[in-house]
C-alpha cells in the first residue's frame, strides 16, 4: 500500500511558535496543516522507542515554553512525566488523543520487554481510521490557539483529509478482499490497524 505524500498550499510565513508533540507522525499533519509555520517540538526523536525512551533536558525545556502540546496519552514516558508538565508550564493546552479514541485495553498489555500500564496499546496512529478521527482534534486546536493561521490551516486541511480518507478506503477495499486475514508481525504494534480493518494480528516477540 502506498501513502500519498501530503502536501500543503503555501502561505505567509510568521514569526515561528512553539508547541510539543508526542512523536513524528503527529509533526507530520502538523507541519501539514500550517504550512511549516511552528516549530514543533518533537519528544521522542525519529528512531528511539517510545516504550524506553526518556526526554533529555533540553527537549523537556522546549515542552515547558510550548503553547500547545499534542500527546497520545499513554506511552511510557508521558505516564512518568505527565505530572510535572502543570508544574513546567500551567499555561500550556495540553490535547491527549487518547480521550478521542476508543482504546484497546485489557489486564496487561505486553509489548515485547515492556508493559503498557492500565493494559493500554498505544499505538493509535498506526491506524488510518484512528488518524480519521484526530486529524480534525488537530486542526481545531491549531486555529484555536492560531486564530491568524485560520486560512491556511483551512486551505490545507480538505487534501489532508482527502489523502487520508483515500488511504483509509484502499485499507479497507484491500481487506475485504483477503481470503486469509491473519498476519505475522515481530512487534505487535498494528492491533488498532487490525481492529479497524477486520484483521488479526499474532505477534512472533511476546514477553521480550
Amino acid at each position: 500500500m502506498v501513502i500519498a505524500t501530503l502536501v500543503g498550499c503555501s502561505g505567509p510565513q510568521s514569526d515561528k511558535s512553539s508547541i510539543s508533540v508526542s512523536i513524528e507522525p503527529i509533526k507530520f499533519f502538523v507541519d501539514r496543516l500550517t504550512d511549516n509555520t511552528l516549530d514543533v517540538n518533537v519528544m521522542v526523536p525519529q528512531g528511539a522507542s517510545h516504550a524506553t525512551y526518556s526526554p533529555g533536558a533540553a527537549q523537556m525545556q522546549k515542552l515547558s515554553d510550548s503553547r500547545l502540546y499534542f500527546r497520545i496519552g499513554s506511552l511510557g514516558y508521558e505516564q512518568t512525566f505527565i505530572g510535572r508538565l502543570k508544574e513546567l508550564n500551567p499555561d500550556m493546552k495540553e490535547v491527549n488523543f487518547s480521550d478521542y479514541v476508543e482504546l484497546i485495553k485489557g489486564e496487561a498489555y505486553v509489548h515485547g520487554d515492556h508493559v503498557h500500564e492500565g493494559g493500554v496499546d498505544p499505538h493509535i496512529w498506526l491506524s488510518p481510521a484512528v488518524m480519521l478521527q484526530l486529524l480534525p482534534v488537530i486542526r481545531d486546536n491549531l486555529i484555536n490557539l492560531y486564530p491568524d493561521l485560520t486560512t491556511v490551516i483551512s486551505a490545507n486541511y480538505p487534501a489532508i483529509e482527502s489523502d487520508l480518507r483515500a488511504t483509509h478506503e484502499q485499507m479497507l477495499e484491500i481487506t475485504q478482499g483477503l481470503t486469509h486475514k491473519r498476519f505475522l508481525i515481530f512487534h505487535p504494534a498494528l492491533t488498532y490497524l487490525a481492529r479497524d480493518y477486520g484483521l488479526e494480528q499474532i505477534a512472533i516477540e511476546h514477553e521480550g
